[in-house]
């Protein structure tokens, strides 16, 4: 995807209103749609900074669970999705990793993770 269709994305996604009980819907419909699609996935929702829905499907392990981190740390950096942020680097002839003053073990432009 490119940036304006990443950004009409993020658009789609924006919420007027967000409670728990929206992230418990979200998150187990993103389940529903994994165990459909036979992927194993990690999901997190948090609020405000507050985590309201976390789960990791049988055959994730801990590497993923470091993984959401560090593509949440993008959003909340840059409050653009990870796709973004890795698409906006990409287009400029430039990677994150390189060109960003931000540790790669800490923060990781690859798409996964997007500001609701």
């Amino acid at each position: 995807m490119n940036l304006n269709e990443l950004d009409l994305l993020e658009k789609e996604l924006e919420f007027t209103t967000f409670s728990h009980q929206d992230a418990l819907a979200i998150g187990n419909r993103i389940v529903q749609y994994a165990q459909e699609n036979n992927v194993a996935v990690a999901i997190h929702i948090e609020r405000n900074r507050v985590p309201v829905f976390t789960h990791l499907m049988d055959g994730t392990s801990e590497e993923n669970y470091t993984w959401l981190f560090r593509k949440k740390r993008i959003v909340d950096h840059y409050n653009r999705s990870s796709a973004y942020i890795d698409e906006r680097f990409t287009q400029s002839g430039a990677s994150h990793a390189e060109h960003s003053l931000l540790s790669t073990a800490e923060y990781q432009a690859v798409g996964g993770s997007i500001p609701i």
